[in-house]
């Protein structure tokens, strides 16, 4: 028994989060120089494979969407093309703790609840060899996250339409209800995409209004 599971020996054990590919120890996840609210902390394995952090384990779609991107060096047309099994595999990693960076199996540590995950994307060897160089770029250049803080807070700046409209093109759905929640002008931004000429804008649109309208409403049925 080692000292790191001695420690916690007679209660459920805790584990170092390690990439469920290779095996190998990870690195605590980074905030990329370009995150915009809503965006999930990102980091790379040296076996190629590449995560998110979903810091409540309730935004597994989202997580899985930024993984995808940034294991594309943010390529969204790269991304978008992918599918699973062919062109990726997935895993995804859970009771994960970001303050700790440990894997909490009984889902509970020094009184706090822990319910995230780390979803991981390993490209296949021809698309690594592609986005690769990039991707480590991105990390290197990234934020470290102190450990020592508390829950991350979202800026609360409101978006701007440019900022929404790019939110909804990227089919970033969490970010744009977020920002819905403090700013109802987000729904008319998101309703001039509605007549897109893009049939695939219009797509997203509808949908995201969709959800938009739904969070806006349980606050104040009135605006919607």
């Amino acid at each position: 028994m080692t000292m790191f599971e001695s420690k916690f020996f007679g209660r459920d054990p805790v584990k170092k989060a390690t990439c469920p590919f290779c095996g190998q120890l990870v690195e605590r996840p980074k905030d990329l120089s370009t995150r915009r609210p809503g965006e999930m902390p990102v980091g790379a394995c040296s076996c190629g494979a590449v995560y998110a952090c979903d810091e409540t384990g309730h935004n597994l779609g989202s997580a899985m969407i930024e993984a995808l991107v940034f294991g594309s060096n943010m390529d969204w047309d790269l991304a978008w093309g992918l599918l699973p099994e062919e062109d990726y595999l997935a895993e995804i990693v859970e009771n994960y703790d970001l303050k700790s960076h440990l894997i909490i199996p009984g889902g509970a540590y020094e009184g706090r609840r822990i319910a995230g995950a780390l979803y991981f994307i390993r490209m296949h060897k021809d698309i690594q060899e592609v986005t690769s160089d990039g991707v480590r770029k991105r990390l290197k250049e990234a934020d470290d996250i102190s450990p020592a803080s508390g829950p991350r807070q979202e800026r609360q700046r409101p978006l701007t339409k440019k900022q929404v409209e790019d939110l909804v093109r990227e089919y970033r759905i969490e970010p744009v209800l977020d920002a819905a929640r403090q700013d109802k002008k987000v729904i008319r931004y998101i309703q001039r995409l509605i007549y897109s000429g893009d049939t695939q804008a219009r797509n997203k649109a509808a949908e995201i209004l969709g959800h938009a309208c739904a969070v806006v409403a349980e606050k104040d049925p009135g605006v919607v």
